[in-house]
């Protein structure tokens, strides 16, 4: 998809929870937080790798959480946060406004 289609998709789809793994790589070491607005775009509260890619941008239980890539962790975020509705806003909505994007749902 191009670009351009993406943003005008992206600002028409909400999401609940949003994913973003990395593995740790060369590559993915270099990558921007690029997820991170992704995520905030769609209103949604974002679970991201424990990498520096996101260190700097997601804050752990403020805007994100930030986890390592152990899957049953990641499992039991995403129970925790689909059972608290009010977790999954505040998280948003505070992404959200770092990114100055519309508010969370």
């Amino acid at each position: 998809m191009v670009w351009a289609d993406f943003l005008r998709y992206t600002s028409t789809f909400k999401a609940d929870v949003g994913l973003a793994p990395l593995l740790d790589t060369a590559l993915n070491r270099a990558r921007a937080p690029v997820k991170f607005f992704d995520i905030a775009r769609t209103g949604a509260a974002g679970i991201f790798s424990e990498s520096q890619t996101f260190k700097g941008t997601v804050r752990d239980g403020v805007n994100g959480l930030l986890l390592p890539n152990e899957p049953e962790r990641w499992v039991e975020a995403i129970i925790r946060l689909l059972q608290s509705p009010a977790e999954r806003l505040s998280l948003a909505t505070q992404a959200s406004r770092d990114c100055g994007t519309a508010s969370a749902k």
